[in-house]
């Protein structure tokens, strides 16, 4: 990830952009917790939805 952020800068990039999971008390997610790690901040939460037949 610290790749990416780095040559996305080095490209000229002022805002980058992530999207994932959020973690909840039934689940965990790594992927939400290295976007903090790396500094991203949460700027809203969004449902998902799921289609059922």
């Amino acid at each position: 990830m610290q790749r990416r952020i780095d040559d996305a800068i080095a490209q000229g990039c002022k805002h980058l952009v992530v999207e994932t999971a959020e973690e909840t008390h039934e689940r965990s997610a790594p992927s939400y917790s290295n976007m903090l790690r790396f500094g991203f901040e949460v700027a809203y939460f969004r449902p998902n939805y799921l289609f059922k037949f």
